[in-house]
């Protein structure tokens, strides 16, 4: 009875209109996903023009293999959608005959890409209109008011750099206001702070964090290794190898290894909480320091980020050119300079559609946690009541994730998908939505990875192990009692076992 109830069940799947396995010739027989001309040498002398395309495939009769390509591109958890190629064409070369005929510039380019699909698929192409980007020989980017702003800024902090850098090496002591702001542009000053060895400092319970530096090392590999992948596989010659790559076992570590930034929201959990307990033995913790802890982590995040954001809107135009640079780092321009003060406020992983620095979503993700973490603490001051809100906390955090996969029908966990690997920014765009959930923080995500009929896309589980990190700390013996000391605490935390602290100074919440 079970074989059957499993032949019938393999019987009806096969039978959905959905393909998911091809042999070698009947994969052989799909025309190409991706096929480009030489970029620079079609682009020598005036007049060239190289043009990067997505089309659609279209037939204007029955199309037997148009039906098998529909079929097989449906599962797109791990398939290509190969009902769009994507070409890169030199006009001048290429089509130079339909670009004589035609006054057409996209007319010309859909005749010359139909004319070659007709002849070996007997298929034809509909250019995706917002999908057509072309570049002319010896095309130039003006420089405009933004990238002369942000160069000047650049320079006075390179002034500010070289000036903090010499008085410093002149001048023993700074007392002045002006001095003291211009010795923290000195680099001898900052190399010391950098190199300086982990847990050293006035809070000698640091010391027993330096070991953290070691897992936060090894998830730090971790992440690279899985981000490393996709500068290989953003346009690729050979998608059935990577489409088969998802039914063997020794790459789910690389499809499935989202699941390791949850550790650094485990981090953060557990150094917020320790530290403001360590706080705490000093003075009240009150709502009264909520606004000092979040402006200086706001501070403290914010100019290397909105540096490298300016940069990325302003100079990053003129750097560099290629097949997909307008449709890749010219979008993500684009974007950079519409919502660009949605990253300045850490809510950029709240919107949809949005190309700009894409892996920027865990900073504001970890801002926002933090926010949550700071209300609870700074709120909730008595140890019954903060156990009791952070065991709400955890129970929303278990409850909301299930029910948001059962009733949207959605896969339990992160899964890359092929088509969702171009789209990264050209590394490693993981996408942007809305979430209406309590508790839960949008990341990185794909709108056609869990459900091609979600409405809204499953964001990862990152308050659970945050607010896990929180109790763990919160529930340490005795640390609430009158002229208790952490250091007497012989239990180890549960948190401490598992997590590491990997930065060279402890992130301070209220200072």
């Amino acid at each position: 009875m079970k074989l059957l109830s499993l032949f019938l069940l393999f019987v009806l799947k096969e039978s959905s209109g959905v393909i998911y396995r091809l042999n070698e010739t009947e994969y052989k027989k799909l025309p190409a996903l991706y096929e480009l001309d030489e970029f620079y040498p079609c682009l020598q002398t005036s007049g060239d023009l190289y043009c990067y395309v997505d089309a659609l495939l279209v037939s204007n009769t029955t199309s037997e293999l148009l039906n098998v390509i529909k079929e097989y591109s449906a599962q797109t958890i791990t398939h290509f959608n190969h009902t769009v190629v994507h070409r890169g064409v030199c006009m001048t070369q290429t089509c130079r005959q339909y670009l004589g005929n035609s006054t057409n510039l996209d007319q010309a380019l859909e005749e010359c890409l139909n004319a070659t699909l007709y002849e070996t698929h007997q298929l034809q192409v509909n250019l995706i209109k917002d999908k057509v980007e072309c570049t002319y020989y010896n095309e130039k980017v003006e420089i405009d008011a933004g990238d002369c702003a942000v160069a000047t800024i650049m320079a006075l902090l390179f002034l500010m750099t070289a000036a903090g850098s010499m008085w410093d090496s002149k001048i023993s002591e700074n007392r002045h206001i002006g001095a003291r702001i211009l010795i923290c542009f000195s680099l001898k000053r900052n190399w010391q702070r950098l190199t300086q060895p982990s847990g050293e400092g006035p809070e000698p319970r640091m010391q027993r964090l330096k070991c953290f530096n070691g897992i936060k090392t090894i998830t730090t590999m971790l992440v690279i290794f899985g981000h490393s992948p996709a500068f290989v596989i953003i346009i690729t010659n050979n998608p059935e190898f990577l489409e088969m790559s998802y039914h063997n076992p020794m790459y789910s570590i690389l499809y499935g290894g989202t699941l390791i930034v949850q550790t650094f929201f485990i981090i953060s959990g557990f150094l917020l909480a320790y530290n403001i307990l360590l706080v705490e033995e000093k003075t009240k913790v009150d709502w009264k320091m909520l606004p000092k802890g979040l402006v200086l982590r706001w501070l403290r995040l914010t100019p290397p980020y909105a540096a490298m954001l300016a940069l990325i809107c302003t100079w990053s135009r003129h750097i560099g050119n290629g097949p997909f640079w307008k449709s890749i780092v010219g979008l993500e321009i684009k974007d950079c300079r519409s919502d660009w003060y949605y990253h300045l406020l850490y809510v950029n992983n709240f919107i949809d559609n949005s190309q700009c620095m894409a892996h920027t979503w865990y900073l504001a993700a970890d801002m926002q946690l933090s926010v949550l973490g700071l209300l609870l603490f700074c709120l909730v001051s008595r140890v019954r009541a903060r156990k009791m809100a952070v065991g709400a906390a955890i129970v929303l955090g278990l409850l909301t994730p299930a029910v948001h996969t059962y009733v949207q029908d959605l896969h339990p966990i992160l899964i890359l998908a092929p088509e969702d690997l171009p789209s990264h920014n050209g590394v490693a765009r993981l996408g942007g939505t809305r979430t209406c959930l309590l508790l839960r923080l949008p990341g990185p995500h794909h709108h056609h990875t869990y459900s091609s009929s979600c409405k809204l896309p499953r964001p990862p589980d990152i308050v659970l192990p945050t607010c896990i990190s929180f109790v763990d700390v919160c529930l340490m013996p005795n640390s609430k009692k009158p002229g208790s000391n952490l250091e007497s605490n012989k239990s180890v935390s549960i948190a401490t076992q598992i997590v590491v602290l990997g930065s060279k100074k402890t992130i301070e919440v209220i200072s």
